[in-house]
């Protein structure tokens, strides 16, 4: 391929963004839907001289069009979307969103926390958004995250992901180590078989927040390289290299880079943890500056608003869905029209509101009664939590609970009790009175997850 060439008549190549063993990625113009794109090609085949060469390259083939059925089926804000796939000169090729902007491994030195949060938020969020799906990433590391200029934080690459689904076709042999050096967890170096569980990319996310909290990664620059380390060292506190990081951070990124994967903290933790540190809008910008400023996204009001710049209104005279009328589906109505009529709203209004925030956990508890094993419920809080934090007070706190309610129940009582913790902390700086409901039902999730063991 070379720059100017057309693929299938739509793209054309502006500039080789990379190559490797499977193919090369280009950005390109979408001549269709407008726009700049990544659009990733295989290699042509090897000669088909011998039968070695014939089965790499149809492994290879199978595992371009996994890629292309992972991305087919996420919608997430913080990972690229697809735009299109097919064939060219007889090799399949992908379509996806070009993400403009610098990757976390151009930008370098320690960050202050609420730029860290601003960061590792979204990607615990994409991650988690991955794992409800059956995907393991594989491959966290900072050339894989991007910083758009206008603040939202992008996860890329889903070149080596590994589906967790037992009937799913493996494209990775047994002892072949998949990841990048100082990112990977000991079970990924040493090549088990647990290196393709969620737990994998917990670690390398705990390295990547090491490395935003200290200006250097785990083990870095100690003798006996980082490869020993991470096999056998104990798990680093990035508190030893920044004193005045607060207990809980310093808590959960030591407890991600546990060498055993049972013993590390979740996603769901880190993001609750982080909640507190998270930028408002209105607040001031970072100083010195950062560019681009992954702030943005939560100070200006990018995180909530839509596309286009659109602010909030009252109700429908400025063309705008009514939330009034939305306010009474969350109190009783249709579920499936509560749905349709949150996304209307979302789209137009944004997550700012509280009649969305208090719909959006009206729907995340109907949808979660409704759901006979839970998992669908679980993944809707997952979704719905961002957005209730801005409003703040009982509504955040009614998400936390909810949440830590669905992870006990679909299997997951170790990040229930993270919330749990997060949900008790948020309680009691509200000072509860005798009998409130939320307290209550804080009190009855406690009972339950003591069946599970004091850490669950």
């Amino acid at each position: 391929m070379k720059q100017g060439e057309r693929v299938d008549g739509r793209f054309r190549l502006v500039e080789c963004l990379g190559s490797g063993g499977m193919g090369s990625a280009w950005k390109a113009d979408d001549a269709v839907a407008g726009g700049l794109v990544v659009v990733k090609l295989k290699h042509p085949a090897y000669s088909t001289a011998g039968g070695t060469e014939r089965r790499e390259q149809e492994s290879l083939r199978r595992r371009f069009e996994r890629e292309v059925r992972l991305l087919r089926g996420l919608e997430h804000p913080h990972i690229p979307r697809y735009v299109h796939h097919g064939e060219h000169a007889g090799e399949p090729y992908l379509a996806m969103e070009y993400v403009e902007g610098r990757t976390l491994r151009r930008m370098q030195g320690t960050v202050k926390l609420a730029e860290a949060a601003a960061l590792l938020v979204p990607l615990a969020e994409a991650l988690l958004c991955l794992h409800t799906r059956g995907i393991v990433h594989r491959d966290v590391k900072p050339s894989n995250i991007v910083v758009r200029g206008d603040g939202r934080t992008f996860l890329i690459d889903l070149g080596i992901a590994y589906l967790l689904d037992p009937e799913a076709t493996r494209y990775t042999e047994d002892g072949q180590t998949p990841g990048s050096h100082g990112y990977m967890a000991p079970e990924a170096l040493r090549g088990d078989r647990a290196a393709t569980s969620p737990a994998t990319d917990c670690y390398a996310l705990g390295c990547v927040a090491f490395l935003l909290l200290t200006g250097r990664r785990p083990y870095e620059g100690e003798p006996g390289g980082l490869e020993y380390h991470h096999l056998n060292s104990p798990p680093p506190r990035p508190s030893s290299l920044r004193p005045t990081l607060p207990a809980d951070i310093d808590g959960v990124v030591h407890r991600l880079l546990a060498k055993a994967p049972e013993d590390r903290a979740g996603l769901a933790e880190l993001r609750a943890v982080l909640a507190a540190y998270l930028p408002r809008a209105g607040d001031d910008a970072p100083s010195p500056a950062l560019n681009p400023d992954p702030t943005l996204f939560y100070r200006g009001g990018s995180a909530d608003a839509p596309a286009g710049g659109r602010t909030a209104g009252p109700g429908p005279a400025d063309g705008g869905p009514d939330l009034a009328e939305l306010a009474e589906l969350a109190r009783g109505g249709d579920l499936i029209a509560l749905d349709a009529a949150l996304d209307a709203a979302r789209d137009y209004h944004g997550l700012r509101p509280p009649e969305i925030a208090r719909a959006q956990l009206a729907a995340a508890d109907r949808h979660h009664a409704a759901a006979g094993h839970t998992r669908t419920g679980c993944g809707y809080r997952h979704a719905v939590e961002r957005a209730l934090r801005s409003a703040g007070g009982s509504l955040h706190l009614e998400a936390l609970i909810g949440s830590a309610e669905c992870l006990l129940a679909a299997g997951r009582p170790g990040e229930a009790h993270a919330l749990r913790e997060a949900a008790d902390r948020a309680l009691g700086a509200r000072r509860p009175g005798r009998g409130e409901p939320l307290a209550e039902r804080l009190q009855a999730l406690a009972v339950l997850l003591r069946d599970h063991g004091p850490r669950a």
